[in-house]
């Protein structure tokens, strides 16, 4: 099974997924799906609609649903990163409002990657691009 979990607001159902879950409708993830039963889950902006607590019983709750050798992408917007645009004037008030609005939070890629990596086994690997980070994430 192929799923997508997005914030409908901001983002737009991709064709091909098996299921689509709102951010909104999260607890959906735990009680429709079981585990072991993904091959892939796209939620590359999710992190970002959940307070930093929340982290670890997120990416717990995702990763139960993976199958051995299954992968998922996450990811968020990098805390540094956004720092720097601000200082750099690469963002403008606009631009960096419009981020703040839509986040719960804002995190440190590498902490978060610590994070997955306590989870179990998990090969890791991340990238950034401007302010938004992906974490790609497959269940060895």
């Amino acid at each position: 099974m192929k799923i997508q979990i997005l914030d409908s607001r901001f983002e737009q159902a991709i064709e091909g997924y098996d299921k689509h879950i709102d951010v909104s409708n999260f607890a959906a993830l735990a009680s429709e799906v079981s585990n072991n039963e993904c091959s892939y889950i796209l939620a590359p902006e999710i992190l970002s609609s959940f307070a930093l607590p929340q982290y670890s019983e997120v990416l717990t709750l995702m990763a139960s649903k993976l199958r051995m050798n299954g992968e998922m992408v996450v990811g968020g917007t990098e805390i540094r990163a956004f720092a720097d645009a601000i200082k750099q004037d690469k963002l403008d008030i606009q631009q960096s409002s419009g981020i703040i609005a839509k986040s719960q939070s804002m995190a440190n890629v590498h902490e978060v990657c610590e994070l997955i990596n306590s989870l179990g086994n998990f090969q890791v690997t991340w990238s950034c691009s401007g302010v938004h980070y992906e974490i790609k994430i497959r269940r060895v």
